[in-house]
């Protein structure tokens, strides 16, 4: 039984555009699920919906569906295009037709002519450069282009030969035939339209004529494409049957809250002091940016607003400011904790940037004590870098910390100038 965590696990970007309604159900029954208070309810109600789009995704992409244990990282560019679903409608044209000549040229392999080895190398690589690392409108010129070197060659092969070799070699034609057909087929089926080579014009009959082989090849191609659209088709149907269900979910999820809105005892209207504090608080929210931090801006404006709605109650009769005045310094003391924490992780980042250099510190403490060695620099460093760890949490332990271990002058030397001036704001901190 699958759960909505396990749709939320599913790699989208492996799901075939041809399959983007059933990507686009599972992120809508995502969506409802993170929008739905009560979660529980919704994944019982849509229990049999979550397990039918779990079970179509593992039937038509079973690579989005992350082993046990796994993460999402993706995988290698270098990893086998074999073994890999890529997005995008062209891009997977490319990739059926590029797997096609990967298999005539692993056959080619075994026989003992080599004048095509290159032949097939220059266009594998090329073919596989643009599914790495082109978007999916960008591929049928870019194939278009690939191509024209892969034609060129394919022409030439019978005078080549016939210069170097003084004859033409028939394995090397079959071979340049086959992959000609399928590069024709990748060119139509990508409508960029079939390009004829010149030995297709010029050759015998005998030698163009579709082997047993080449109408095996294309036929296999033919056969894959059919499948894969009646497989588009059925999940399709079954996509339009789980989305009524899913409705069917929703009005039962939506009446349960009806109920539950209609028990529950309505809530307490807010008091007009309530609404007077926030409205007045929401304009300091305007404060501008820049110096919205400055300690004494966020000083006047609790005096302004807590003048002001002073004034609003006392002008309309109303009496008992102090708990409406107390709810403000609250609010008030919140946004300078908030503040203080801010310049304080600042502060520690900095802090750990400007650790002094050990060299230094050898250095300069080499004036007090001669005999300091490199592992006393080195425990000083760490004495800092455990003082700012301190800091992050709590100020006043780590110059209590700091006081306890260091002296004055080293103080003065080894700690950034923004600290100090901390520290000695601080009467209880001040060095020995």
């Amino acid at each position: 039984m699958a759960k909505i965590e396990d749709l939320k696990k599913i790699e989208f970007d492996k799901i075939p555009d041809t399959y983007n309604n059933l990507t686009m159900g599972v992120k809508q029954l995502i969506e409802d699920y993170d929008n739905e208070s009560d979660k529980a309810l919704f994944e019982k109600e849509a229990q049999e919906n979550i397990d039918a789009y779990f079970d179509m995704v593992k039937s038509v992409a079973p690579d989005a569906i992350p082993s046990p244990g796994s993460t999402k990282a993706k995988k290698d560019k270098k990893s086998s295009n074999k073994d890999t679903k890529i997005q995008g409608k062209n891009r997977n044209i490319l990739l059926d037709y590029h797997n096609a000549l990967l298999d005539i040229a692993g056959n080619y392999q075994g026989e003992e002519s080599n004048d095509l080895e290159g032949f097939f190398e220059n266009v594998l690589g090329a073919l596989n450069d643009i599914i790495e690392d082109s978007k999916d409108n960008e591929i049928p010129s870019l194939v278009q282009k690939a191509v024209k070197p892969f034609y060129a060659h394919a022409e030439m092969l019978e005078d080549n030969q016939k210069i170097r070799l003084g004859t033409v070699d028939e394995t090397d034609v079959k071979y340049r035939n086959k992959a000609v057909k399928v590069v024709d087929k990748l060119l139509e089926d990508l409508k960029i339209g079939s390009h004829q080579t010149k030995s297709s014009k010029k050759t015998p009959a005998k030698e163009v004529s579709k082997s047993k082989d080449d109408k095996d090849e294309l036929a296999r191609i033919e056969k894959e494409k059919t499948d894969k659209n009646e497989k588009s088709r059925r999940v399709l149907k079954k996509m339009e049957e789980y989305e009524q269900n899913i409705a069917a979910c929703r009005a039962v999820i939506r009446e349960h809250y009806k109920k539950k809105r209609e028990s529950e005892p309505e809530k307490p209207k807010p008091t007009r002091r309530t609404l007077l504090k926030k409205k007045v608080l929401s304009i300091i929210k305007l404060t501008p940016e820049a110096i919205s931090s400055d300690p004494g801006i966020i000083a006047e404006n609790r005096k302004i607003v807590k003048a002001t709605i002073k004034a609003f109650m006392k002008n309309w009769g109303m009496t008992n400011t102090q708990q409406v005045e107390s709810a403000i310094d609250k609010e008030f003391d919140q946004i300078e904790d908030k503040i203080e924490e801010k310049e304080q992780r600042d502060n520690a980042h900095r802090w750990s940037r400007d650790l002094p250099d050990t060299d230094k510190i050898i250095a300069y403490e080499k004036k007090h004590n001669k005999h300091l060695l490199k592992e006393a620099a080195h425990q000083i460093v760490d004495n800092i870098t455990e003082a700012i760890k301190l800091y992050k949490a709590d100020k006043e332990k780590a110059f209590g910390y700091l006081q306890s271990n260091f002296d004055n002058h080293q103080l003065e030397e080894y700690l950034p100038r923004y600290i100090l001036e901390e520290m000695k704001e601080k009467p209880e901190s001040k060095a020995r």
